[in-house]
């Protein structure tokens, strides 16, 4: 993500990183509250930050102090590039950015002290993506399946029995419990959403309320709710993990 309000030096940003990394994507903003207002709702998660500080309405730190208050963004890198002739320690102390370039800023010194990160967020994304192609062995009342993490939707305690359900199958796991399969899994976006249910938040761009205290997700490929329940107790933490948003019929 780009908070630049002068084109020239975001387009120039994108130039240099795009060198460097040619499957980058970026969003650009060149204010401050739209660039929240995105981070709020969106269901995606953002590798890189640079952000200018000096900015119309909402100034650059107070996006930085937005970003680290985020759990998924706790140690994400933020890079503060800006003319302004402000305080360089505070920021590396208070929002504890990567790097803090003041403008105008050289090209060939930029690359080469965001080589290294562009690099190390390549590898990242290279090892997040393994970890999601894992597939994990089932004992079902079928036999044994294997089941790629990536395609599970939700888990249901039925009685002694575990049911999962993926895009296309469901399979059902007799006397096994809820935790000791998300134990297995050990996947951060599938997490316990009720006392019977577990969901993969990496799935969902929505959740519908159906009755007091309880709210039933939506499949971001299909938009269609799908079965599984979400309880007060987890609400909170998987609309923060998902980043969604309830919707009204």
């Amino acid at each position: 993500m780009i908070i630049e309000d002068t084109e020239k030096d975001s387009l120039r940003l994108q130039k240099m990183i795009t060198k460097n990394n040619i499957d980058a994507t970026f969003v650009v903003y060149s204010n401050g509250e739209d660039a929240l207002d995105y981070l709020k709702t969106t269901g995606k998660t953002i590798d890189m930050f640079f952000i200018d500080i000096v900015l119309p309405t909402i100034d650059g730190y107070q996006i930085a102090s937005f970003i680290r208050n985020k759990e998924e963004y706790i140690t994400t890198p933020i890079i503060f590039v800006t003319g302004y002739d402000g305080n360089p320690l505070n920021a590396f102390q208070e929002y504890h950015c990567y790097s803090y370039i003041q403008k105008p800023f050289c090209e060939a010194e930029l690359q080469k002290q965001l080589l290294p990160l562009l690099s190390a967020t390549d590898n990242n994304k290279k090892a997040r993506i393994s970890q999601m192609e894992r597939r994990i062995s089932l004992n079902t009342r079928k036999g044994v399946s294997l089941v790629r993490v990536r395609d599970i939707l939700s888990l249901e305690v039925d009685g002694k029995d575990l049911i999962v359900y993926t895009e296309k199958a469901t399979h059902i796991i007799p006397r096994k419990t809820l935790d000791s399969l998300l134990k297995e899994l050990n996947e951060p976006s599938i997490i316990k959403c009720h006392k019977s249910f577990a969901v993969n938040t990496e799935k969902l761009s929505g959740v519908v309320k159906k009755k007091r205290d309880l709210w039933q997700p939506i499949n971001k490929a299909t938009g269609k709710e799908f079965n599984c329940l979400i309880s007060k107790t987890y609400y909170d933490e998987v609309m923060a993990k998902s980043m969604m948003v309830e919707v009204s019929y």
